[in-house]
């Protein structure tokens, strides 16, 4: 077996649905943190983080309701780590375009 940790910083310039990390089909992954700012200087806005299981026909679970996000603020949207089996997406899916920065570290195992 491989490990290989990963960290994706993305900014999401776009609203709908927007996949952060997309994992191997032969591979397993636990998200270590996960943290979402509004990188806007005066504006709330919504945000929430959803799964797509690669089995379940691409339907969203949705695991973090859309929450509204203060202006500069950086949320952490779960506590404990996830974890994700092969082909699995963790997606963010934003109110408003080009106000928010996602961060995830994680790790993939082969």
């Amino acid at each position: 077996m491989v490990d290989t940790f990963r960290l994706v910083a993305t900014p999401i310039t776009a609203t709908g649905a927007v996949s952060v990390l997309v994992f191997n089909t032969a591979s397993t992954a636990v998200v270590r943190l996960m943290t979402i700012c509004n990188t806007h200087s005066s504006s709330t806005a919504s945000i929430n983080v959803q799964v797509v299981k690669a089995a379940a026909t691409n339907t969203p679970v949705i695991m973090f309701a859309y929450t509204n996000v203060s202006a500069q603020q950086t949320i952490v949207p779960f506590a404990e780590p996830l974890t994700l089996e092969g082909g699995d997406k963790l997606q963010v899916n934003a109110g408003q375009a080009d106000r928010f920065h996602v961060v995830v570290s994680a790790l993939e195992t082969f």
